[in-house]
């Protein structure tokens, strides 16, 4: 489990307003609602019969069809690692306390940064209340 460090929620530097520790705190109680999950679906990825290394190369091959078990392994597999990703970049960010000095090389920063600013300041349709969209 990561511990948020002492400057998690201390400004970065004079200009920068400090990070309320409740979100330290809820983004830490997120990190552990995403371990949970990857570690139950693995559980069920573990229940389900699995098709052997050479019927797997006669999938690949078209030679026999995909089981329903063997395509949801495969997209057991394909959630489990998007949440590792998931859960090991948060579990960085909290050791690290969120510093934004390295952002600039973060693959897609800006344009994240710009989709949630602007989904934050664009006003929903009139209709997307009624349920009519």
């Amino acid at each position: 489990m990561p511990k948020a460090k002492k400057i998690a929620a201390g400004p970065v530097d004079d200009l920068e307003p400090a990070l309320e520790p409740e979100w330290i705190d809820i983004l830490t109680c997120q990190w552990k609602v995403l371990e949970k999950a990857i570690e139950l679906l693995q559980e069920l990825q573990e229940l389900i019969p699995c098709p052997t290394p050479a019927e797997v190369a006669e999938m690949r091959t078209g030679a026999r069809p995909i089981s329903r078990h063997a395509y949801l392994i495969a997209q057991l597999q394909v959630y489990i690692c998007d949440l590792e990703d998931v859960a090991s970049d948060l579990k960085l960010e909290l050791e690290y306390a969120f510093d934004p000095h390295g952002a600039r090389t973060l693959p897609n920063f800006f344009n994240a940064l710009a989709r949630a600013v602007s989904e934050r300041i664009t006003p929903p349709h009139p209709l997307a209340a009624t349920g009519e969209l």
